[in-house]
């Protein structure tokens, strides 16, 4: 299959697959904690849950090792803060370290600069992956995460004049270890350690070969480290720029603050531009969590347009793939009326370049299906203090 009807045939699997978890995962997310629910029932509800979200992972493996392979991955560069970014990756997994009684330890050394630039989704992605083996494979103990600064004095090929330098992530855990011997294959596609251990775990095979790709196309390179004892202890390295600009750094430090959404912003309605029924359901419950109670929808584009000539949104919640008038043009609209309008592109499309589509356009925010709530509480935190 040719590179371009490969991606075409990814990207449309993808969308087709997102749409349905989207249901699943939300509905899941919002079901009211504390239910009447027997202890059997509540078994089956986080089975599901657990399931919905290995599947999604290997969806999104499928979809990046083919974007990898066909050499279409591109970085997505902005100012980032290392430190809240580990914060989060273990917020992710706070509740599975609970349940196998694991620690977590993040150290972050003091020659880490507050602030770089780097694409972030990308480099959130391998750590995650990684912490995400360690936690797989281990039963005990403490999975440690360290990160520090190796100033460089020869060039790279990147893209601005800033100065550059290499941050070196490290994981170790306790866990079952790979074996010497297997290292060399462990970075090829659909590799696994044979092991009782692994079989049961299970996964495409296709995480640690994604990491390599990303680390590399991030100028870095990644290894396993022996370490005394048992367990794993893997590092890699990215290159990062460094922020030079006072008022720079000044400006990224507020904004990485929380937003105090204002309680008029709150009371104002949300527009959600959803075909789909279930989605709509499931954002109208997850917007209520969060304190938006007044939700207004559009089952396509046109409808979105002609909904925003006649009310103030606070926020408009945009898919893309609609009947009629798909996101990207009703956007292109509603922002030729309002300039200001708050538009979060919230769609399962993964096609290349979309998300560059959307922003330069001047929606606020892009957010792939399906997420949880705690990702649609970021966004909006997001949107409000960049407006």
């Amino acid at each position: 299959m040719k590179d371009g009807l490969q991606s075409q045939f990814f990207a449309i699997v993808s969308h087709e697959i997102r749409t349905p978890l989207t249901g699943i995962i939300g509905m899941l997310n919002v079901f009211p904690k504390g239910s009447n629910l027997t202890d059997d029932q509540s078994q089956c509800l986080e089975t599901i849950d657990e399931c919905s979200s290995q599947l999604m992972a290997i969806v999104n493996d499928v979809l990046d090792y083919s974007k990898c392979d066909a050499g279409q991955m591109k970085l997505h560069c902005e100012k980032a803060n290392i430190r809240s970014l580990l914060k989060l990756v273990k917020a992710s997994f706070q509740a599975k370290l609970d349940e196998k009684t694991l620690g977590m330890e993040i150290k972050v050394l003091e020659n880490v600069p507050e602030f770089v630039i780097t694409d972030q989704v990308r480099l959130r992605q391998i750590v995650f992956n990684l912490v995400s083996n360690s936690i797989k494979f281990s039963a005990h103990g403490c999975i440690q995460i360290t990160v520090e600064t190796i100033w460089t004095t020869h060039s790279f090929p990147l893209w601005t004049s800033r100065p550059h330098l290499e941050l070196k992530f490290t994981i170790v855990d306790e866990g079952i270890g790979i074996p010497e011997s297997k290292w060399c294959t462990l970075f090829t596609p659909f590799s696994q350690v044979e092991t009782m251990s692994t079989r049961r775990a299970g996964g495409t095979g296709l995480g640690l070969t994604i990491c390599k790709k990303l680390v590399n196309l991030m100028s870095g390179e990644i290894s396993l480290q022996k370490k005394t004892g048992p367990g794993t202890s893997i590092s890699f390295t990215v290159i990062v720029e460094l922020l030079t600009d006072e008022a720079e750094k000044a400006a990224m430090k507020e904004a990485s603050q929380d937003a105090d959404i204002p309680f008029e912003e709150r009371a104002k309605p949300v527009l959600v531009v959803e075909d789909n029924y279930v989605n709509q359901q499931f954002m109208h419950r997850l917007l209520k969590s969060l304190d938006f109670p007044n939700v207004h929808f559009a089952y396509n584009g046109l409808e979105a347009v002609k909904m925003a000539r006649k009310t103030a949104y606070s926020v408009i919640f945009m898919d893309n793939q609609m009947p009629v008038m798909d996101g990207y043009e009703a956007s292109k609209q509603i922002l030729a009326i309002n300039p200001k309008a708050r538009i979060a592109c919230i769609t399962g499309d993964t096609y290349e370049g979309i998300r560059d589509r959307f922003i330069a356009l001047g929606v606020k925010a892009f957010l792939l299906k399906p997420f949880r709530r705690d990702a649609l509480q970021e966004l909006l935190c997001y949107m409000f203090s960049s407006s």
